[in-house]
């Protein structure tokens, strides 16, 4: 045995000895995490969760629903956008700007491989795929903010490619953006919204119809940022808006905006206003500005020009076209009948007011169908003198005048209509001739809708239905029906009516295939100085006029023009392309008109006004 060898069993001592050691290691580490388990569990699970785990709840968008016209094509809908974002930070380095970074990229063998690439590289890639400068991107992801906008509203396949460039710290927001298909065709009844909320027209009407309601997603992320796939997950699946379908015929619309905008510029008026409605219904299929706002582009219009409805929001002294109220007034009370005979000298004065006539003429014998015919004054204020001011003002209420007509359309005016006790002695009279109050063209259509349908007033309405996400489609409740008139009272206006399309103020909105009921209007206008310094003309009517299907009301605010006769062309070819799209058959019959004079004296026949 040499002198170097161990000693028996020296090993086994040292081994056991360095097994001890090892073994009571490894007891202080387990009693240490055992006491750290038990701080954390038993001590304080609530803050050992909000450390290790913490719920996020994501909302989950609803589609809103489209908006439609009466035969279902697109004037509203949502496309998927999304926002371009950035958190500046995560492109700094101790305190200061990364000038690169590293990402993965596939290889040719289908695997992947790390390059460094520049901040500057990355932005040029960016800016490429959204066409936009690089400075743009580069600025946008250098500072200290942990969100910023890159660029708002890029397609998805622009977010899945710029997602691809791997640029720490930016990502992408979801969002729905709001598109209109046919532009300028009526953008202010579909109206408008921006990012957060809507702000006119349909819009803003239906938005409760339209938003649906969001829904819901928890789940739980740990520390690191990535979500647990053992978390729970409880979902909320949102509910889509649905569609609204409008009453407007999008053809129609069109039609009637260029030729109300075609009149208005060559007039010279401050405003212009063409209104379409459905007898039957009550729909409105129509309601056209001279000048309408494209809700794609909201930057073009300043104030408010444009972007509200004028036929629903501008009110007006209308003028003559009112003269019709007065006339089935005073035709329901029993003091006149069509023929019942009226002197009319050019002037008038009664209870010391004078009023004159548009133009001079002889004293002349007319009937009350006369009067009408050539919308005179000096014979109206004398129809107007058998009613007290009372029964004026109620029948005036009765057919919707300084009350809304029950649209529900946002900002729709009632107009000012004050009670007979607030009347001067003028405008005890003036009232029936349509000066000393006000009314929008909507109010207009509503009047002569009543008289078309036999005395019965539908309220007029915009939209037709609803559609679900399934397509299922709800019709609107109908509109309300009131009798206003007798049909008896309301045939006799449509005859007296025809008269003015033949005989008097009407004429230039006669149809060659169609019967056609027509009153003219003009009224002065008060301007900024607050007096008359311009005029408001009219024309307003129905056709065919022995089976009414559809009322054109045409309305050119503030022109120097004082002649109605002007707006009659545009009646006449707005109220023919509204007949033929619809398939209504010319008229067979001629029209039975009442003598205009009490006299001997024919009927005009070639008279305009």
């Amino acid at each position: 045995m040499s002198h170097g060898a161990p000693l028996p069993g020296s090993y086994s001592r040292a081994s056991r000895t360095r097994m001890q050691f090892t073994i009571a290691g490894f007891l202080i580490v387990a009693l240490l995490l055992s006491g750290r388990l038990f701080w954390l569990q038993i001590l304080d699970p609530a803050d050992n969760a909000s450390k290790v785990l913490k719920t996020s709840v994501q909302a989950i968008p609803a589609q809103r629903g489209e908006i439609l016209d009466t035969r279902g094509r697109v004037l509203a809908h949502s496309v998927e956008r999304y926002d371009i974002v950035v958190d500046q930070t995560r492109l700094r380095k101790g305190g200061e700007m990364r000038t690169s970074f590293e990402r993965s990229v596939p290889t040719s063998d289908g695997k992947t491989a790390k390059e460094t690439v520049t901040v500057a590289q990355a932005s040029k890639e960016i800016a490429k795929i959204l066409g936009i400068q690089q400075q743009q991107v580069q600025r946008a992801v250098t500072g200290t903010r942990t969100f910023a906008y890159v660029f708002q509203g890029a397609t998805p396949k622009q977010k899945d490619e710029i997602l691809a460039v791997r640029m720490p710290g930016v990502y992408a927001d979801e969002r729905d953006e709001r598109q209109y298909p046919m532009g300028s065709v009526g953008g202010s009844i579909v109206g408008y919204r921006n990012q957060e909320s809507s702000l006119g027209g349909v819009e803003l009407m239906e938005d409760k119809t339209l938003q649906g309601t969001p829904g819901k997603r928890a789940f739980q992320i740990g520390r690191d940022g990535i979500r647990n796939p053992y978390g729970t997950s409880d979902l909320q699946p949102a509910v889509d808006g649905k569609s609204v379908k409008l009453t407007i015929d999008a053809d129609l619309q069109a039609y009637a905006q260029q030729q109300i905008a075609d009149a208005t510029s060559k007039l010279n008026g401050e405003w212009g206003n063409a209104m379409i409605l459905d007898i039957k219904t009550g729909q409105i299929l129509a309601s056209a500005d001279n000048v309408t706002v494209d809700p794609n582009d909201l930057s073009r219009f300043k104030g408010t020009a444009g972007l509200q409805p004028m036929g629903f929001v501008n009110s007006f002294e209308p003028g003559s076209t009112s003269k019709i109220v007065t006339f089935a007034a005073a035709l329901e009370e029993g003091k006149i009948t069509p023929t019942t005979p009226i002197t009319t000298p050019n002037r008038y004065t009664i209870d010391g007011e004078t009023f004159k006539d548009y133009e001079d003429h002889p004293t002349w014998q007319r009937t009350a169908a006369g009067v009408l015919a050539r919308s005179l004054n000096t014979g109206t204020v004398q129809v107007a003198a058998k009613l007290t001011p009372q029964q004026e003002y109620d029948w005036f209420r009765k057919f919707g005048v300084g009350q809304t007509t029950g649209t529900g359309f946002p900002g729709e005016q009632t107009g000012i209509f004050r009670t007979p006790d607030k009347w001067d002695p003028r405008q005890r009279y003036t009232i029936s001739f349509g000066q000393g109050y006000t009314q929008t063209a909507v109010q207009t259509a509503q009047i002569y809708q009543t008289i078309a349908n036999g005395g019965v007033r539908v309220s007029p309405r915009l939209i037709k239905s609803t559609v679900d996400a399934d397509g299922t489609e709800t019709p609107a409740p109908a509109a309300p029906a009131e009798r206003v008139i007798s049909e008896k009272t309301a045939a006799e206006l449509n005859r007296m009516m025809e008269n003015v399309t033949v005989d008097g103020s009407g004429q230039t909105g006669a149809l060659k295939n169609y019967r056609v009921a027509v009153k003219t209007g003009t009224a002065e206008s008060v301007g900024s100085s607050g007096t008359y310094d311009a005029y408001t003309i009219s024309f307003a009517g129905f056709a065919p006029a022995e089976d009414p299907k559809y009322v054109v009301v045409v309305t050119i605010a503030r022109t120097q023009e004082i002649t109605s006769a002007q707006t009659g062309p545009v009646f006449a070819r707005i109220m023919e392309r509204a007949l033929q799209q619809r398939g209504v058959s010319p008229s067979t019959t001629k029209p039975d008109l009442y003598r205009t004079f009490s006299d001997k004296t024919p009927n005009e026949g070639s008279l305009s006004h």
